[in-house]
């Protein structure tokens, strides 16, 4: 409790912080608001003037045929200023529904794709300061001034058209950029389900022992593989002969969720994708010089320009495909297929079992022997067998994110040179067959890049998880995760308990949900989690002190319903079969069972729930939450930056942690 406290002491800096950022959005949000509703006022007046703005345009120009001195005179002035204003609140309006888009955006997608999404506009942000700088320069006369000197008076204005050319070519070139973004940012919802699913199938002891025997699917191979993958990172065993496992004690428990490991860090790798790094305009400077010399040695021919492009488009989809299969086999080189308990000799000469993943069968004295003094100059430490699988070993991941991001980039790049130079100039061919055919080919391979993203993705995922790159601060995010879904299981029994004891008896409902293995194992942590002492038993007394602890009593008729044969003791199997009866459905809906479960914790009526008065509760649980998963969960949680969880909070912390909810 005197570690709550000095927590809940450090605390008001974080609130002060947030209250801050809260009345910033708070102001913004109002900003815009006055500001639509000026734009539209103003829309609503020019609509209803309009017919004297044309009339006045009108009479301008027929002025102007019958006399002749108008036509050397400027515009109209209040046309001008008419346009302007237009031209103003247009801008305006395009800026206003562009936030609201963002705000979609960001409030529909998940927490952990929220990084992704801020990259996204942070590039859209570095558009809008080249738009500005290109501005600035234009205004300036400094092209013009080096288009004279370069060019000659009459063409005072190419340099400033070339220049507004490759602003749009670049601009066409992150717009591409970004759709790519958002196929990835849609595609983390999908690998979020894929890898749930095939969690649930790894912990299904039945179906890996029937795969084990025989593969009837591609499905069952990735099932497979993710088994090894995930049995292998619990482990964690050494790198070093004879490859020990970790002992049983301080390594991850064997329920730890590796479908929600791998997804946290999918929204991690996913944002330093997405944020165009130096390395990468760097590479394209160099590849800019390179099309340089090549424009220079075909003589500025652009029909043979077009044709070497589209040969680069397909080697970088063949790099793009190879990428892939390389990282393929890395996952396979770090996944231990179940086999059986045969042995074979490794390069080094030892018994290896063929159990072991096949990074274990890497000689690593032959291969530091071999090692290139590039892999030397870029990694001088010691290389350990993981290290060995990777392209520049330990910096691998760090390649792999910058070939990637390039692959992206030039998706865009590709896109950009083919609609604005190299499409126009082979239209210009009289065969009509030859600018089809190029079209074609020119398309199919940006199609195939992006359809590959996907895979990619996934791929670049599992490969920065594990072995060396392994995240212990996910790895700790998703045992906490765990608890607090054993917890929130917990409170729901807890309240229906309540509600029990309150009205004398519930009704069975009946329910078309299935309780499966992995189910009825949640059902039992449940179980435990109410078991104070950790004896293997629930007893009316330690569940009376739950009760009382949420400010509840417990019934009779409770008692009597939970302990079928009457020993004064709540056996496991006794609570699963009531979780089966009562639990599985509810006439109340989930907001209705958080406002009766607010209640219980909020005991003193103030409408807030502290740390310390969460994590008092969460204390009489044996699910041994520390003050720091505490502060953790709330952080999560507080959303106007209080440090405390509000009914809309708590209400969310249930939706997100509810048994059958899709997280």
């Amino acid at each position: 409790n005197n570690r709550t406290v000095n927590r809940e002491s450090t605390l008001p800096s974080l609130a002060h912080t947030s209250s801050l950022r809260t009345m910033i959005n708070s102001c913004n949000a109002t900003a815009r608001g006055m500001l639509a509703g000026f734009c539209m006022s103003f829309l609503l007046f020019m609509l209803c003037n309009s017919g004297q703005i044309f009339e006045t345009a009108i009479a301008r120009k027929l002025h102007g045929e019958e006399g002749g001195e108008s036509e050397e005179e400027g515009p109209d002035e209040k046309i001008e200023a008419t346009s302007i204003i237009c031209i103003i609140i247009l801008l305006i309006m395009i800026t206003i529904a562009f936030e609201v888009c963002k705000e979609h955006i960001e409030e529909t997608a998940d927490k952990i794709l929220k990084p992704i999404i801020a990259s996204m506009f942070g590039e859209m942000t570095v558009l809008g300061f080249l738009s500005a700088c290109t501005f600035v320069l234009v205004q300036s006369g400094v092209f013009q001034h080096m288009s004279v000197a370069l060019f000659g008076e009459e063409e005072e204005e190419l340099l400033v058209e070339i220049f507004e050319q490759v602003h749009f070519a670049l601009f066409f070139i992150m717009l591409l950029f970004v759709i790519q973004v958002l196929v990835i940012v849609s595609q983390g919802a999908k690998s979020q389900k894929k890898w749930k699913a095939l969690e649930e199938k790894c912990k299904d002891t039945a179906y890996i022992e029937k795969i084990k025997l025989e593969t009837e699917s591609e499905e069952d191979e990735n099932t497979l593989l993710l088994y090894g993958l995930r049995s292998e990172f619990i482990k964690e065993r050494s790198t070093e002969p004879p490859f020990q496992e970790k002992a049983l004690k301080s390594r991850l428990p064997e329920s730890f969720n590796f479908g929600r490991y791998l997804f946290l860090n999918f929204g991690n790798i996913a944002a330093h994708v997405v944020h165009v790094h130096a390395e990468s305009w760097g590479f394209f400077i160099l590849f800019s010089l390179f099309m340089f010399v090549l424009i220079l040695a075909v003589d500025v021919n652009v029909v043979i320009l077009a044709w070497i492009w589209l040969g680069i488009g397909w080697a970088v989809l063949g790099a793009t495909l190879l990428f892939r299969r390389y990282l393929d086999n890395v996952i396979k080189a770090f996944s231990a297929t179940p086999q059986s308990n045969a042995t074979s000799e490794s390069e080094e000469g030892r018994l290896v079992s063929s159990d072991l993943p096949a990074w274990c069968s890497i000689d690593l004295e032959e291969f530091a022997a071999n090692r290139s003094w590039l892999a030397k100059r870029l990694s001088p430490h010691h290389p350990t067998r993981h290290d060995a699988l990777l392209i520049f070993e330990r910096e691998g991941p760090e390649f792999h994110l910058l070939f990637f991001q390039v692959s992206l980039i030039f998706v865009g790049l590709d896109g950009a040179l083919l609609i604005l130079t190299f499409f126009p100039a082979m239209f210009t061919d009289s065969n009509a067959l030859v600018p089809l055919v190029y079209t074609v080919l020119a398309i199919i391979p940006i199609v195939l890049m992006i359809n590959n993203v996907e895979q990619v993705m996934s791929a670049l995922t599992v490969v920065g998880s594990i072995g060396n790159f392994r995240n212990p601060h996910f790895e700790a995010t998703v045992i906490r995760e765990e608890k607090t879904s054993r917890v929130v299981r917990a409170f729901l029994v807890l309240e229906k308990m309540h509600r029990f004891a309150k009205s004398g008896a519930l009704e069975p409902t009946a329910s078309s949900h299935e309780i499966d293995d992995i189910e009825i194992e949640q059902i039992g942590k449940t179980y435990d989690a109410l078991d104070s002492n950790s004896d293997g038993t629930v007893t009316k007394v330690e569940l009376e002190e739950l009760m009382s602890k949420l400010g509840a009593t417990l019934g009779s008729n409770l008692t009597s319903t939970l302990d079928t044969d009457g020993d004064g003791n709540i056996a496991r199997d006794e609570f699963i079969n009531w979780y089966k009866k009562y639990m599985v459905t509810d006439y109340l809906t989930l907001e209705e069972r958080a406002h009766s479960l607010f209640q219980m914790f909020d005991q003193n009526g103030s409408g807030k729930i502290t740390i310390g008065e969460f994590k008092q509760t969460l204390d009489a649980f044996n699910v041994g939450f520390s003050v720091d998963e505490v502060g953790e969960i709330v952080k999560a949680l507080d959303e106007n930056g209080d440090v405390k969880i509000g009914l809309e909070e708590f209400v969310e912390l249930l939706e997100k942690f509810h048994p059958h909810s899709s997280h």
